[in-house]
C-alpha cells in the first residue's frame, strides 16, 4: 500500500509538463531568510566553502569519486563523475540517459535525521539537452526500505546555465534517515550535470509565508475597503456586484435582416457574413440576423467593430459549420488587422499550414531568414500548432517597406518538405492597431495596448481607486487602462513562484477622473501593485458591446485516425483539424455569448481572454477534438476580469469551469459541467467565485478527457508552466463529484473561502493543501468519501497557518470511521480553529448543506447596488450589515 505522505502520484501528474521550465525553491517555504548563495546569482561557491557548508552528506561535490557517498543504482553506465560536469571544484556528476525505456538512478548514502527537524537540500544543476530528470529528498524509518516521505524537483529542460535548487522538508516523527535520489525518467532522454549538494538541518517555524492581508473580519472595520463586502454569515467576501455586462445583456434591434442570406443555406457564407458585419458597424451598431438553416464558414470571423451582434434564429435552428481546412503542403495568410495582404507597425500576420505532424514553419525573405517556429521536445506544449506569427515591426528591416514575396518552408515528421510563396505589402506607416490572440471560429478582437507604459508614482493599494502617477501622462477620463505588476525577483521569492511566464497581476479599468497626482478608477483595486516590482499602467482599446446569440457552431471533423498512434503524451491522434477555439476573445469589454451551442471545437469551445465585464450565458459546449496538453479542452476565462458565466453546460471537457492567468472578480455560477474538473489553472487568479455549480466526473471520464481527477484543483508555486494561485477565491454552495480529492491546492493560496458545498469523493482526501496555503475558511461543507486517505484534511507545510475548519460533516468512508480527521505533514502545524466538525457513517446521497443564502452573488446585488466614486457606501464598512 502506498504511504499517504508519498508525493509520486502528484509528481507523475504534473511534473511531465514542469520539467520544461526553469525553477528554484525559495527558502521562505519555512520562513527562513535566504542564505548568501542566491538561487538567481548563477555564481558557483568555491569547493572549500561548499564542503564546509554541508553537514550531513558525504562527498557532496563528487570530489572523491562515487565511493564514498553515492550509489549508482540503476543503469550505472548512464552516470559518470567527470571534470566536464563540475560547477565547482574538479568534478561533478554527468547524467547521459540516451534511452527512452531504461532510465537512470543515483542515490546518496543515507544520513541520520531527527524527527521534527527541518532539512534543506540544495544543489546546482543544468540540462544540456532534452529533458526528464528530477532530484528527490527521501526520509526513511528504521526499516530503511520504503520512503515514508519524499518530495522532488523536476530540473528544467533546455536551460544549459547552472541554477541552484532547493527542497526543504520537516522530518516525520518515524524518520531516522534521509537520502538524495537523482532520477532520469525511463521514457525520456536527457543529458545533464549536477554538483555541490548540501543537506543541512534547520529549525522549523510555524508562521505564514508572508504578511496576511485577506483574513478580514467585520469586527475590525478599519481594515475593510471598498473591495470588501460583509456577507450574511459574517464572512468578508470580495465584491462581485459588477460582474458581467453592465446593466445586463441588452436587446439589440436588427440592422441587417435574415433576408440578406436568402438562398445561401448549405453554402459558404463567410464573405457575406463579413459584409453584413461591416454594414452593421457603419450603421453605428446593431444585430445581423441569420435565418434558420445550416450554413458553412471557411475561415474565422474576426469581429473588430463595437456594437455588432451576430444572431441566429435559435441554437436548435441556425447552425454554422466551420470547415476551415488547409491542404497538406499548402500555406495561407491570416491578418489580424483585417487588411488582407497589407501590414505594418501595429499589425500582426499569421502564416498557417496543415498541422498534422507538422515539425517546423520557417519564413525567409530575399534569401534571408525572417522567423522560424519549430516543435521541440515538449510535444504537449506544441499541441496541434499550425501557425507562425509575425509582427509588422519585424518586417520593416527585412524585407522592408514595399510589396514582397515571403518564402515559407514547411517540414513534417515523415521528412516531407514544402516551400511556398506568399505576398505581403509592408507599410512604414502605422496601420489600425490589432492585438492578436487565440485562433477561433468567432473572435471578438480589440486593438489592445497603445502608447508607453507609465510607471506608478507610488504603489497602488488594494481597495483604493487612486493610481498615483506623475504629471504629463496624457490619460483622460473615459480612457481604458491596463494595470500590471510584472514578475520580479522579490515577488518570486515571497510567493515561491517558479513559473517562467508573466501573466499574474493585472486588470483593466476605466478612468473616471484625472487629478493632479494621478487617476481615479471606476473600481477599487483587488490586489496591491507595488512600485518595487515595476508596476505600470498603459492605455488599451477594446471591442465593446458586441455579441453572439442564438445559434450553434460546429467544427467539421476533417481527420480522426484511431489507426495511428496517439501524439506522445496527449489524448489525441495527429489530425488535420485546425487547433482553434470555438468562440474566443482578445481585448473585449462588455461583450457576450448567449444561447450558443458549440460542438466539436478543436481546442477550447468557449474561452474568453484579456476581457472585462463580458458574459457567457445559457451556453453549451459539447466535446473538444484535442485534449490532454497544451491548453486544450477548457471552458472558461483567461486574464479576464469581472466576467460572468451563468447557466453554462459542458460535456467532455478537460478543465471546466476554468479560470487562469490572473483572472479576477469573475463569477461562474449555475453551471453543469460533466466529465471535467473545476480549475484555477494558472497564474495568480484571485477573488473569483464558483457558485451553485454541478461538477461531475468519474475515473473513466478523467482518463478519456485528460483531467486531473480532483473535484477542484489549484496549481502551485512549483509548477513552472502554471505558477501559484492568488488570494481569496471562493467556492460557495456547489455540488461536486470526483474520483480523487475534493479540493486539491498545490500552494500559494491565501484566504480562500470554501463554504456550504457538497463534495462526493470516490477515493482520496476531502481537502489537500501544499506549501503557502493559509488563512482559509472551510465552513459548513458536506464531504462524502467512499474510500478515504487519512487525514481527510491535510496540509503539507508549517506555513499553512490561520486555517479555520468549522462545522463540516464527513460521511464515510465505507470501511468505517477514520482515525484522524485533520493534520499537518510531520505533525508540524496548527489550525486557527477546528471545531464542530462531524464524522458520520457513509451515506452516498448525504443531504447538501443549507447556506445562509442560496446565492452570495445575487445577495450582494440585491442588497447593495454597485458603488460609485465618492458615494458614502464606499467608506470602509459603510452600508454593510
Amino acid at each position: 500500500m502506498r504511504n499517504p505522505l508519498t508525493k509520486k502520484p502528484i509528481l507523475l501528474l504534473l511534473s511531465l509538463a514542469a520539467i520544461f521550465s526553469a525553477m528554484f525553491l525559495s527558502s521562505a517555504f519555512f520562513g527562513e531568510k535566504q542564505n548568501s548563495l542566491s538561487k538567481n546569482s548563477g555564481q558557483a561557491p568555491s569547493a572549500s566553502h561548499e564542503e564546509s557548508r554541508n553537514l550531513l552528506l558525504e562527498n557532496p561535490g563528487f570530489e572523491k569519486g562515487n565511493d564514498p557517498g553515492w550509489r549508482f543504482e540503476k543503469n550505472p553506465d548512464m552516470a559518470a563523475i567527470t571534470r566536464d560536469a563540475a560547477m565547482t571544484g574538479l568534478f561533478g556528476l554527468r547524467i547521459n540517459d540516451d534511452s527512452k525505456s531504461k532510465g537512470c538512478s543515483v542515490l546518496s548514502e543515507k544520513a541520520p535525521v531527527t524527527p521534527g527537524t527541518g532539512y534543506r537540500l540544495t544543489f546546482w544543476a543544468r540540462v544540456l539537452s532534452e529533458g526528464g530528470l528530477s532530484v528527490y529528498l527521501r526520509f526513511f524509518d528504521a526499516n530503511g526500505k520504503t520512503p515514508i516521505l519524499e518530495d522532488g524537483i523536476p530540473i528544467p529542460a533546455g536551460r544549459p546555465e547552472w541554477k541552484q535548487f532547493e527542497i526543504a522538508l520537516p522530518a516525520p516523527k518515524e524518520a531516522v534517515s534521509a537520502e538524495v535520489r537523482i532520477y532520469a525518467y525511463e521514457k525520456s532522454i536527457v543529458r545533464a550535470d549536477l554538483d555541490a549538494f548540501s543537506l543541512n538541518p534547520f529549525k522549523v517555524e510555524i508562521k505564514p509565508p508572508w504578511t496576511p492581508s485577506y483574513k478580514l473580519s467585520p469586527d475590525d472595520p478599519t481594515r475593510l475597503t471598498e473591495a470588501d463586502v460583509v456577507g450574511p454569515d459574517g464572512l468578508v467576501y470580495p465584491d462581485w456586484r459588477m460582474a458581467g455586462v453592465p446593466g445586463g445583456i441588452p436587446a439589440i434591434p436588427a440592422v441587417v435582416g435574415s433576408s440578406f442570406f436568402e438562398n445561401l443555406e448549405n453554402k459558404d457564407i463567410t464573405d457575406r457574413l463579413m459584409e453584413a458585419i461591416e454594414r452593421a458597424a457603419k450603421h453605428g451598431g446593431g444585430a445581423v440576423e441569420l435565418p434558420a438553416g445550416q450554413f458553412y464558414l471557411n475561415r474565422s470571423i474576426l469581429l473588430r467593430e463595437s456594437g455588432v451582434i451576430v444572431r441566429g434564429a435559435g441554437s436548435d435552428k441556425t447552425r454554422l459549420v466551420f470547415q476551415n481546412h488547409i491542404p497538406y503542403g499548402e500555406v495561407r495568410l491570416f491578418n489580424w488587422s483585417g487588411t488582407g495582404e497589407k501590414t505594418g507597425p501595429g499589425g500582426t500576420i499569421v502564416i498557417e499550414a496543415n498541422p498534422k505532424n507538422l515539425v517546423s514553419l520557417r519564413v525567409e525573405s530575399q534569401g534571408r531568414p525572417l522567423k522560424e517556429r519549430t516543435r521541440g521536445a515538449n510535444v504537449k506544449a506544441w499541441g496541434n500548432s499550425y501557425t507562425l506569427r509575425i509582427k509588422g515591426e519585424e518586417l520593416l528591416s527585412t524585407p522592408g517597406v514595399g510589396r514582397h514575396e515571403l518564402q515559407v518552408s514547411l517540414r513534417y515528421e515523415n521528412g516531407d518538405r514544402f516551400t511556398k510563396a506568399l505576398w505581403i505589402d509592408v507599410s512604414g506607416n502605422p496601420i489600425q492597431p490589432a492585438a492578436s490572440g487565440p485562433e477561433g471560429l468567432f473572435i471578438f478582437g480589440g486593438a489592445g495596448p497603445s502608447g508607453n507604459a507609465i510607471p506608478l508614482l507610488r504603489s497602488g493599494q488594494r481597495g483604493s481607486r487612486k493610481i498615483p502617477l506623475k504629471n504629463g501622462h496624457g490619460l483622460r477620463p473615459g480612457d481604458r487602462v491596463e494595470i500590471e505588476a510584472p514578475v520580479s525577483e522579490r515577488w518570486n521569492r515571497m510567493v515561491g513562484n517558479l513559473c517562467i511566464y508573466d501573466h499574474f497581476r493585472t486588470n483593466y479599468y476605466e478612468i473616471v477622473a484625472v487629478e493632479e497626482d494621478g487617476i481615479v478608477l471606476n473600481q477599487p483595486l483587488r490586489i496591491d501593485y507595488p512600485t518595487e516590482d515595476g508596476s505600470f499602467v498603459r492605455k488599451a482599446a477594446f471591442v465593446e458591446r458586441s455579441g453572439l446569440e442564438d445559434l450553434t457552431i460546429e467544427q467539421e471533423v476533417v481527420t480522426h485516425d484511431p489507426g495511428t498512434p496517439r501524439a506522445k503524451g496527449v489524448n489525441w491522434y495527429p489530425m488535420e483539424d485546425l487547433w482553434t477555439n470555438g468562440v474566443t476573445s482578445i481585448y473585449a469589454w462588455g461583450c457576450w455569448v448567449r444561447a450558443v451551442k458549440v460542438v466539436n471545437a478543436a481546442r477550447n469551445p468557449i474561452y474568453f481572454t484579456r476581457s472585462k465585464f463580458c458574459e457567457i450565458r445559457d451556453a453549451e459546449a459539447n466535446g473538444a477534438l484535442f485534449k490532454g496538453g497544451g491548453g486544450t479542452g477548457y471552458v472558461g476565462l483567461e486574464r479576464s476580469f469581472d466576467c460572468l458565466m451563468d447557466s453554462v453546460v459542458t460535456h467532455g471537457m478537460r478543465h471546466a469551469p476554468d479560470v487562469q492567468w490572473g483572472s479576477a472578480g469573475c463569477v461562474i455560477r449555475n453551471g453543469r459541467f460533466y466529465g471535467s474538473d473545476g480549475q484555477w489553472h494558472a497564474g495568480w487568479t484571485h477573488e473569483n467565485l464558483f457558485e451553485g455549480n454541478l461538477i461531475v466526473s468519474n475515473a473513466a471520464e478523467k482518463a478519456a478527457n485528460g483531467g486531473y481527477g480532483f473535484g477542484l484543483f489549484a496549481s502551485g508555486p512549483q509548477s513552472t508552466l502554471h505558477g501559484p494561485q492568488g488570494p481569496r477565491n471562493v467556492v460557495y454552495n456547489n455540488d461536486i463529484k470526483s474520483p480523487s480529492d475534493g479540493l486539491h491546492m498545490m500552494g500559494g493560496n491565501e484566504g480562500w473561502i470554501i463554504a456550504y458545498n457538497r463534495f462526493r469523493i470516490d477515493h482520496g482526501r476531502a481537502v489537500y493543501g501544499k506549501e503557502k496555503s493559509f488563512d482559509h475558511v472551510i465552513r459548513g461543507n458536506v464531504f462524502v468519501i467512499q474510500k478515504a486517505v487519512e487525514p481527510l484534511v491535510w496540509f503539507e507545510s508549517p506555513d499553512c497557518t490561520g486555517i479555520e475548519l468549522t462545522g463540516n460533516s464527513f460521511y464515510g468512508p465505507v470501511s468505517g470511521p477514520v482515525s484522524k480527521l485533520a493534520g499537518f505533514l510531520s505533525d508540524v502545524g496548527a489550525f486557527a480553529r477546528e471545531e464542530k466538525n462531524r464524522i458520520l457513517p457513509f451515506q452516498e446521497d448525504a443531504p447538501r448543506p443549507q447556506p445562509p443564502v442560496e446565492s452570495i452573488f445575487e445577495w450582494q446585488r440585491t442588497s447593495f447596488s454597485p458603488s460609485t466614486p465618492g458615494s458614502s457606501s464606499n467608506k470602509p464598512g459603510a452600508a454593510l450589515p
